[in-house]
């Protein structure tokens, strides 16, 4: 891997194909589908899941929350990871192994459907590609950053990503990254997650290359840049 090496992610709120296409067009490894954050359907989010992987990006999606019930539908779309929102312990990183994954190891159920190639492709994607399917959690928490040891331990997760809004919002700080407090935690995160040497990722919403390229010196390495309502509308505001 190249020094400072990093993931660049796409993050998807709005239901567009031409929009998800033009993300695709770009130097993004992956393409997110936030479904916790917008009014994007199942339906809709298969026809995105369908472009994402047919322009040969990796294709995730954000859980409409840990406890989302019908993960499995998602799953059989075609997704290569997921990233699971306030995960606060390793009791709540089980719940969702057993979601994502077949039996023996979870509780997935079995189906033909576009993963599989609707049963052409079953055996490899059972004993394969589905075991593979990416797990990441979102650190928006005090408590979640108390737990970090335990969680990030956890075998069957890839790594975690901060929620800078969310993680400030629970330090009594919302929206205030510059200061003392949300930097010391940070730096907890970081410390920890680099020990682990799991996947340590953040969301970096507003659209700046220089902060972006801060955290991607300082070894982040799945890094999400803004999304697509925030860089709409910074297009905008440059117009006027």
């Amino acid at each position: 891997m190249m020094k400072n090496k990093h993931r660049k992610v796409g993050w998807l709120t709005v239901f567009n194909e031409q929009y998800c296409e033009i993300f695709c067009n770009y130097d993004f490894d992956i393409i997110c589908v936030d479904l916790e954050h917008s009014q994007i359907s199942l339906s809709e989010a298969a026809k995105l899941i369908r472009i994402i992987t047919l322009k040969k990006k990796k294709a995730f999606i954000r859980l409409t929350s840990k406890n989302m019930s019908d993960l499995n539908r998602y799953l059989d779309a075609g997704i290569d990871g997921i990233i699971v929102p306030d995960v606060k312990n390793i009791d709540e990183c089980e719940i969702i192994k057993n979601k994502l994954y077949y039996p023996p190891l979870g509780k997935r159920g079995v189906g033909l459907n576009r993963a599989n190639k609707f049963g052409d492709n079953f055996e490899k994607y059972f004993n394969n590609h589905s075991k593979k399917i990416e797990f990441i959690c979102i650190i928006e928490s005090k408590n979640a950053v108390n737990n970090l040891n335990s969680i990030i331990n956890y075998k069957y997760l890839d790594g975690i990503m901060i929620g800078p809004y969310d993680l400030s919002a629970s330090l009594g700080i919302p929206g205030k990254f510059n200061s003392t407090t949300f930097k010391n935690c940070l730096k907890i995160i970081e410390q920890k997650t680099k020990k682990s040497k799991k996947i340590l990722g953040i969301h970096v919403v507003e659209p700046n290359k220089k902060l972006v390229n801060q955290f991607a010196n300082k070894k982040y390495n799945f890094i999400v840049y803004s999304l697509d309502t925030v860089l709409i509308k910074d297009s905008i505001k440059k117009i006027f």
